[in-house]
């Protein structure tokens, strides 16, 4: 899931900055709220991964019992 959100920022980046690079200037300048949605766009599916990770962290728990050493 790291990879996949890890692709998917870097892909976003990529196709969508470099047309906004000539006039990027004048667009922080006129628009603060524009600016804001711009950089936080790459970072939408932060609680989709953040979830993952959680779930995940859920399922792998070890359980060590000492009375009769097993692992569960």
């Amino acid at each position: 899931m790291g990879k996949l959100y890890c692709a998917m920022t870097i892909t976003l980046l990529i196709s969508t900055y470099p047309y906004l690079y000539p006039s990027i200037s004048r667009l922080y300048n006129e628009d603060i709220l524009l600016m804001f949605l711009f950089l936080i766009t790459p970072f939408v599916l932060t609680p989709f991964l953040a979830y993952r990770i959680l779930f995940i962290k859920g399922l792998s728990t070890i359980c060590l019992n000492r009375s009769t050493q097993k692992i569960y």
